[in-house]
């Protein structure tokens, strides 16, 4: 429920800069909300787990196709969850 879009995804690889990851950023929030509105279950299913125990979220970034950890859906991830599930203990080792 977390990952992005393929297409998205590629699309921002495709040119990893900042202005593209903006636009990725955009996408990617919105895609994430708009499964949040359709079944918030599984959000609330990850959240469940987080408050007993640790989670970890993670893909493969940085690569060499893209340097900036900042610049990953993991950030974002960890973001929409901090602002939906505002207890939970989420540290941000992204940066």
């Amino acid at each position: 429920m977390l990952r992005p879009d393929a297409d998205a995804v590629e699309a921002f690889l495709a040119r990893p800069d900042a202005e593209a990851f903006g636009v990725f950023r955009v996408r990617y929030e919105a895609t994430v909300a708009r499964r949040f509105a359709e079944d918030r279950t599984p959000f609330d299913a990850l959240a469940a787990l987080a408050r007993e125990g640790e989670v970890f979220l993670g893909c493969a970034c940085p690569t060499k196709r893209q340097a900036h950890p900042e610049r990953c859906h993991t950030a974002l991830a960890l973001a929409f969850m901090k602002t939906h599930y505002p207890d939970l203990r989420i540290r941000d080792e992204v940066r």
